[in-house]
């Protein structure tokens, strides 16, 4: 069984390595300085009990692998219309790809019974390239949590999670979803297949709607957030509109707003990833996460004003 994760960042890596060392056939797909390092001297990988040198295979083209069983995609979800068309030449008649992204996947929309049954998120795929290139018959849905974040070239710091949970989007467990979720309990993730994966999505979501954005406004980490009045009221006011968008698209959503709320003191020091990128000036991922959702809630004519304001204070602070 042939796996390739295309994006090594922290996810990718973090992922990558559990895997690799449960024995599978594993390759990461990156670029840049840092996979040159994991190249030249391997993944240095951080957890919260060990420190250890992973020597994973690695290369910067996708065209030199041969045909993959699985493909993971865990690239920033704006990087995914430029690799979109170099997913084919990794497909085999029963390859099947898992975006694993943050925010919500281009796909979410497609056959999913309903007010918006197939229409087209125009934020997450403007020009319709992911959906040429990426057969959504091939998709596996998927998501992680985990507190991880690149310390420097080639060194991965992990100390909360992971976690990664998959579903095939229409309810069924597929033989493809099964045989990768058995070597996912093999690499040590637990329970790691739903029947509900949108449902699952999207209570990721209600989190990093709310305190993704509220973290770069703020520029406060989790528990700075957490003990900020101000913050949790706007946090809970997003997610009780997160849970009207669900029940308007009739995802089963199992959210319990205060206690989502309280794991965010769980991960005390740690900063979300769109604060990292703001503190970094790098590209934040402003629309897969947040204004996919207000697009959607727009397409449904409802009312958020908590997350219309949140979107345009993180417009406002990201020009």
């Amino acid at each position: 069984m042939k796996i390739c994760i295309y994006g090594a960042g922290a996810t990718g890596c973090t992922i990558g390595a559990k895997f690799f060392k449960a024995g599978a056939d594993i390759t990461l797909i990156g670029r840049g300085e840092h996979l040159h390092k994991i190249k030249e001297n391997g993944l240095q990988f951080i957890s919260k009990n060990s420190e250890e040198n992973i020597k994973i295979p690695c290369t910067d083209f996708p065209s030199s692998l041969p045909k993959q069983d699985y493909i993971i995609i865990a690239t920033k979800a704006y990087n995914i219309p430029e690799i979109a068309p170099n997913i084919p030449q990794l497909l085999h008649d029963r390859s099947t790809i898992i975006p694993a992204c943050n925010g919500v996947p281009w796909w979410f929309l497609q056959g999913l019974e309903g007010p918006l049954k197939d229409h087209r998120i125009k934020a997450l795929d403007p020009k319709g390239i992911i959906e040429k290139h990426v057969d959504y018959n091939r998709i596996i849905g998927g998501i992680f949590y985990m507190a991880a974040s690149i310390v420097k070239a080639g060194v991965v710091s992990n100390f909360e999670g992971p976690r990664f949970i998959i579903g095939a989007p229409d309810r069924n467990i597929t033989k493809m979803v099964s045989t990768l979720g058995s070597l996912m309990e093999k690499a040590g993730f637990k329970n790691p297949v739903t029947d509900n994966i949108r449902g699952a999505i999207w209570l990721k979501l209600c989190w990093n709607v709310a305190f993704n954005p509220l973290s770069v406004i703020y520029e406060k980490n989790c528990g700075e957030m957490t003990t900020n009045p101000e913050i949790k009221t706007l946090a809970s006011n997003i997610m009780e509109e997160m849970r009207l968008i669900a029940n308007k698209l009739n995802i089963k959503l199992n959210l319990d707003i205060e206690k989502h709320i309280g794991l965010t003191s769980d991960t005390s020091s740690f900063k979300p990833s769109m604060l990292q990128d703001y503190e970094k000036g790098r590209r934040m991922e402003v629309e897969a996460i947040i204004g996919s959702v207000y697009e959607i809630a727009n397409m449904l004519n409802l009312e958020t004003p908590a997350i219309k304001r949140i979107f345009n204070m993180l417009l406002d602070k990201a020009a």
